[in-house]
């Protein structure tokens, strides 16, 4: 089925296609946005390596087997990525757009059938995208983690140029939670009211109800997982004139669980709930 076997994403940079261009392919430059190692051959055939702790399923050197197949500087890279267990492509398009790029990525799955797979390829994408847009503007990578070796919870935090309010809206207001994590989000904003967000697997996966809420400062759900027992998500809001420091804890892991999985996924919203509340272009 065709959703499983390809991922297509783009997002608008200020930067120039060369610099972009330079981010993605100077191992001093991707060791400081994207992987701890980097191995890099820029022609046709010649190896394009990277690895590190926030890459799921190429943690180690051992896993990087990527090899570039296309080069054209400052606009194209093709990649073929063994990842998983499956073969895979990976596709950076760079064009100008005024002062600045649009990136795109693509990421075919090219024999997989597993729609979970479909939605880590997605969630890698999206990190790629909201990482090399902040690093090409501020020098620095906003989505900072790893996957290996988790325990049974996870915290992290992101800054949004934004007031607390409108990021408590962002995680709230169903109308806005549909611009960037929920499909229809439901929310009865009480202590035991329903809040779920409508996505085609709700029955097993998400949450559910409201534990506990401190209106415009804290809010903590449960979460339903088909396969083991509920978990506990929190979101906590701090910041004052004009800038927010948003924290999720998800804690009741169990080592059977996807934990990396969790992790990736939970950092690509992060990226997502602050460029909505910047109102920047989301990974789409």
């Amino acid at each position: 089925m065709e959703e499983t076997k390809k991922i297509r994403l783009g997002i608008h940079i200020l930067g120039k296609p060369a610099d972009v261009f330079d981010a993605l392919t100077k191992p001093e430059l991707m060791k400081q946005w994207l992987c701890d190692g980097a191995e890099v051959e820029l022609k046709p055939g010649g190896k394009f390596r990277f690895w590190g702790e926030a890459l799921y399923g190429c943690v180690d050197p051992k896993d990087a087997h990527q090899i570039l197949s296309t080069v054209q500087k400052p606009s194209r890279l093709e990649i073929r990525w063994p990842w998983i267990g499956m073969q895979t492509r990976l596709i950076f398009e760079i064009d100008t757009v005024g002062q600045g790029s649009i990136v795109t990525i693509t990421h075919e799955l090219l024999d997989n059938s597993n729609i979970m797979h479909w939605y880590l390829a997605s969630d890698g994408v999206q990190i790629f995208l909201y990482n090399l847009r902040h690093f090409v503007e501020t020098g620095r990578s906003l989505l900072n983690f790893s996957v290996k070796d988790p325990g049974n919870s996870v915290r992290m935090s992101v800054t949004i140029d934004a007031p607390p309010e409108d990021v408590w809206s962002a995680l709230t207001v169903p109308e806005k939670m549909d611009e960037w994590i929920s499909t229809r989000a439901t929310v009865d904003l009480k202590t035991d009211g329903k809040y779920n967000y409508g996505w085609k697997f709700d029955a097993e996966y998400g949450p559910r109800k409201i534990i506990r809420i401190e209106p415009g400062k804290s809010l903590t759900t449960d979460w339903v997982h088909r396969d083991f027992d509920q978990s506990i998500v929190e979101w906590t809001i701090e910041g004052q004139k004009g800038k927010t420091t948003l924290t999720l804890y998800h804690s009741g892991f169990i080592k059977d669980m996807d934990i990396p999985g969790y992790i990736r996924g939970w950092y690509a919203y992060m990226g997502a709930i602050k460029a909505f509340s910047e109102h920047r272009d989301q990974a789409m």
